[in-house]
């Protein structure tokens, strides 16, 4: 009888060592699930959605096939939550477009902003959304709940967005081929509406005709009719020659390098221009036979005007 005593002692004091020796997330496995309170408790979000108000979108973008999603979560005032999906269409153009969207009535309790497109880039689709009421062309926002670029790889979204201005941050680099000019002209670019660039680079090749004479290349800005600077090469170009030249944010002035006529042209680290203002390959002392070549390429950065 007491050895069985003994015995049974033993046991309990095992399975006690062997409660105390479980990890703590074993003993936590188990439980009932929470319950949560639905009436006469503090709203779930600081929004709610009446049938008066509307969701605001307004977009700037420069992508040539996004659509625009928002999705929301919104629950009812029985305490339901339900999804909504919004679909825009932006302009192209980079000029704005606004769409407003009846909503279900209740609390708010997020959303998100996306494009449809995959390849969509940070400084091509500048989204803002908000409640507005009334409707109307340019309804204004009475509460905002977005204000930034999206992207594929990059969602706005409340809570938790930024408020940006669309010139913050990083833009979307591009590579632009230029179109080659008349013989005797120079290689003109202007900045598109609704766009602001940032120089990175440039490249192009002048042929010069057999007319005797120098030539001086340049990088000119221009906001027509001025001319707010010019960097040019380190030396001049003579008749009957093919010259290259690289003009870069990071580079300095040299060349010809190697006797094979191939220039670099230094150029300001923040070279900002905004919508309509031009830059060129300005050539002085150019003759009426003198051509830029065909391959003519400058990358930017581009970012949605303010």
């Amino acid at each position: 009888m007491g050895a069985a005593r003994f015995r049974s002692v033993s046991r309990g004091r095992a399975a006690l060592a062997f409660l105390v020796a479980m990890p703590i997330t074993e003993l936590l496995t188990g439980g009932p699930e929470a319950v949560f309170a639905l009436r006469n408790v503090p709203p779930p979000s600081a929004y709610y959605i009446t049938a008066d108000d509307l969701l605001a979108l307004t977009s700037f973008n420069s992508h040539t096939s996004t659509k625009i999603e928002v999705r929301a979560r919104i629950m009812s005032p029985r305490g339901k939550v339900g999804t909504l999906r919004l679909v825009h269409t932006p302009n192209t153009d980079r000029t704005a477009k606004q769409e407003l969207f009846a909503m279900q009535e209740g609390y708010l309790l997020g959303l998100a902003v996306v494009p449809t497109a995959s390849d969509v880039q940070r400084g091509q689709t500048f989204v803002q959304v908000g409640l507005t009421r009334g409707g109307g062309p340019n309804a204004p926002f009475h509460q905002l709940f977005v204000q930034d670029y999206i992207s594929s790889k990059l969602a706005g979204g409340w809570p938790g967005g930024d408020f940006k201005t669309s010139v913050e941050g990083r833009g979307v680099v591009r590579v632009i081929a230029g179109t080659q000019p008349a013989a005797g002209q120079w290689f003109t670019e202007t900045v598109p509406t609704g766009a602001r660039w940032r120089i990175i680079s440039a490249y192009g090749a002048l042929q010069t005709s057999a007319v005797v004479g120098d030539r001086l290349v340049a990088f000119v800005v221009s906001p027509a009719p001025a001319t707010l600077g010019t960097w040019a090469a380190a030396a001049v170009q003579p008749a009957s020659t093919l010259w290259s030249y690289s003009f870069s944010a990071t580079g300095y002035n040299q060349g010809p390098i190697g006797g094979m006529g191939i220039f670099t042209v230094g150029l300001p680290a923040e070279l900002l221009l905004s919508s309509g203002q031009t830059f060129s390959y300005g050539v002085q002392g150019i003759d009426v036979g003198d051509r830029w070549g065909t391959t003519l390429f400058y990358e930017v950065e581009e970012w949605i005007e303010e």
